[in-house]
């Protein structure tokens, strides 16, 4: 007769087990608890413990899921979603075909190299690096191992991540470093409209993008908190003085003379194809011995307005900008380079007669070697040069690439650029700048307002040139972005026209 299984036995069992793992689980709840402390302590802490780019151990999947997933899953926007699940395994273009296809410059082959960023710097034959300096009019130098480094520094804010990642993918493994500054200021009278700050080191936004920009990047965002004092200056210096952390920034991170500088905003940025050639061709104003006097490589960028599809016909960007270490201030040898004067204490844009442009140095008479650069001076002063490029375009500038109508109408509301009537009920957002009058035409399919400003027919395919490698990659994200746009501007012509229905009713004459 077979022997029945003895249940209390199995009972007691689980029982057992069953305890035992109560007793794992609370333990493991305990430590991680000590652990959040511990995180919470060194935040908080003045001590220079912790450095917030070094990732601390974590429990995978217990305390801190993937930055990018935990993104994702919060993101409601099919277009941005596209982007940023690309970005999570991304593997750069090696070479100009990203450009424009597998039939560019099929003359000599392509050859590859393992690096320590993911084989993201490729090194290339001398015959396609040769063509490559061409192509914007310099010469190619060799300087295979040992590329210039580029450092890049600029202002962050309220950008969404559609120019973010845009940037993060034509410059993937190229920065030696990326140098932010976050502001809690904006252009609102006594910065009564202030702004939260998005990226503090412990913000999963800050992750996110820590890692976008390539594994061997270093990328930081150190915060401007706002000074009544230079408010009341001037509210231009209020930007430049935000500025002026860059070189901190730069100084720490071990740029050189040897090393390019490059300022712009999130939102702008050399194409990789230039880049590349920054790093290795011999371009004049990168040689030693400059007099610093017209140090500048200025971009010619493609504008993109709100949409892939948006490209501005004709006009163009000019910014961001590019400088050789040797002519930036605090890299470069003030002994060589006496200072001028500034606006603000030794800070702020140059004043007359020492260098407010370039021919303007009637104070500093026999001056041969000129003052050096500071950051504000790459946006604010005259003095620098575009390549002879064989290319229609060096740069990209991903502009109004907004999720929402209001995060719009609050750039336009707070910054010095726009209108302070953005925000106002009732106000078309056609009527509150003439670029995003530009976007809304193009997103709905309407003719062109501008004589001048038009934009290119045919959308992204026709445009005849370099375009952002990411935009290449991802036709679904073109096509689902130009979709959000049209939906959240038709969206805002639906509000805006029944508030104007309101007000009117509002101020109609009552019937007695």
């Amino acid at each position: 007769m077979p022997m029945r299984p003895c249940r209390r036995c199995n009972r007691n069992r689980f029982n057992r087990n069953g305890f035992g793992t109560i007793l794992f689980l609370g333990f493991l709840s305990i430590q991680i608890c000590l652990f959040r402390f511990y995180l919470s302590f060194l935040s908080s802490s003045k001590l220079p413990l912790v450095n917030p780019n070094i990732d601390l151990p974590v429990l995978v999947g217990l305390v801190d899921p993937d930055p990018l997933d935990t993104l994702i899953r919060k993101t409601e926007y099919p277009s941005v979603r596209i982007l940023l699940n690309l970005m999570e395994n991304y593997e750069p273009p090696d070479d100009a075909r990203a450009y424009y296809g597998p039939n560019h410059g099929t003359d000599g082959e392509t050859e590859r190299i393992k690096s320590s960023s993911k084989d993201t710097n490729p090194i290339v034959s001398v015959n396609r690096k040769r063509e490559r300096c061409q192509r914007f009019g310099y010469k190619y130098d060799g300087l295979d191992k040992n590329p210039r480094r580029i450092f890049f520094g600029g202002l962050i804010a309220d950008d969404s991540w559609h120019p973010i990642a845009v940037h993060a993918a034509e410059a993937y493994g190229l920065y030696h470093s990326v140098s932010f500054i976050e502001s809690n200021a904006t252009h609102s009278k006594d910065n009564a409209q202030s702004r939260q700050l998005r990226f503090t080191p412990d913000s999963n936004n800050f992750k996110v993008l820590s890692q976008i920009f390539g594994p061997s990047t270093k990328v930081t965002v150190d915060a401007y908190v706002d000074k009544l004092e230079v408010r009341n200056k001037n509210m231009i210096i209020v930007e430049d003085m935000q500025r002026e952390l860059i070189l901190q920034r730069w100084k720490k991170n071990g740029m050189t003379g040897d090393d390019i500088g490059i300022v712009g905003d999130a939102d702008e940025m050399f194409t990789r194809d230039f880049m590349l050639a920054a790093q290795t061709c011999d371009i004049p104003q990168f040689r030693r011995g400059q007099d610093c006097k017209t140090p500048k490589l200025v971009s010619k960028a493609l504008i993109f307005e709100s949409s892939p599809e948006c490209a501005v016909k004709q006009n163009t960007w000019h910014h961001p900008d590019m400088m050789i270490g040797e002519c930036i201030d605090k890299i470069g040898d003030s002994e060589v380079h006496k200072p001028g004067k500034r606006m603000f204490k030794g800070n702020g844009r140059r004043v007359k007669g020492y260098g407010k442009t370039p021919d303007d140095y009637s104070l500093m008479p026999n001056t041969t070697m000129f003052p050096l650069w500071k950051p504000l001076d790459f946006r604010s002063t005259a003095g620098g040069f575009q390549s002879s490029s064989k290319q229609a375009y060096t740069g990209f500038h991903i502009h109004n690439f907004f999720t929402s109508v209001k995060d719009l109408r609050r750039k336009y509301a707070t910054y010095g650029h726009g209108t302070k009537k953005a925000e106002r009920t009732g106000m078309p957002l056609g009527n509150v700048s003439k670029d995003l009058n530009f976007s809304i035409n193009c997103a709905t399919g309407r003719p062109d307002a501008n004589v001048v400003r038009k934009r290119t027919v045919g959308g992204f395919d026709a445009i005849d040139g370099p375009t952002p490698v990411l935009f290449q990659q991802l036709p679904e994200y073109r096509k689902a972005r130009h979709q959000d746009l049209k939906d959240i501007v038709l969206e805002d012509e639906v509000i805006t026209r029944e508030q104007q229905r309101q007000s009117a009713l509002a101020s109609a004459p009552k019937q007695m």
